[in-house]
């Protein structure tokens, strides 16, 4: 059995200093009943919830302290989360993160848009083009603008 926590650091090119920790609780560990929850403390306020979540929280956390807003990164645990990217661009934070491969999306530019109507029903807005892997969209914005990116247990180097 191990524990398995969600953490934000303040990282300099000399050292990396934990400012928040949250105890991260697995989907299946959730149930009150759960044997293991008893049998490693699991408090009973702790429930759980997807790890992008107190990471955001943390990050709002740490602001309140009054410490000046520095560039979020995250790996692909977190990157790959929509709900992680979106909530740090609410809040004005810049950010560099990881994400897998298999993650697609459209053009900053695209918007949804409202079909014809045809019969009844609701008319829900959807893109016209389907989605592109995030790599295609890159090499569409030209060989000068992608640089290499190297990624090596979690952390990511980037040249842009």
């Amino acid at each position: 059995m191990c524990q398995s926590a969600v953490s934000l650091h303040a990282v300099t090119d000399a050292a990396s200093v934990p400012l928040a920790w949250r105890l991260y609780l697995p989907k299946d560990w959730a149930d009150p009943q759960e044997p293991r929850r008893a049998k490693t403390g699991v408090p009973d306020q702790v429930d759980h919830r997807e790890k992008w979540r107190p990471a955001l929280d943390m990050a709002d956390e740490t602001r309140s302290w009054g410490l000046a807003d520095q560039v979020v990164a995250a790996d692909a645990g977190y990157g790959q989360f929509h709900g992680l990217r979106h909530g740090l661009a609410e809040r004005g934070l810049d950010y560099v993160v990881a994400v897998r491969g298999d993650l697609n999306a459209h053009p900053g530019g695209a918007v949804p848009q409202a079909p014809e109507r045809s019969g009844p029903g609701p008319r829900l807005p959807c893109y016209r083009t389907p989605a592109r892997s995030l790599k295609d969209l890159a090499l569409g914005q030209g060989a000068r603008r992608v640089a290499s990116v190297h990624v090596a247990a979690g952390l990511v180097s980037c040249r842009v």
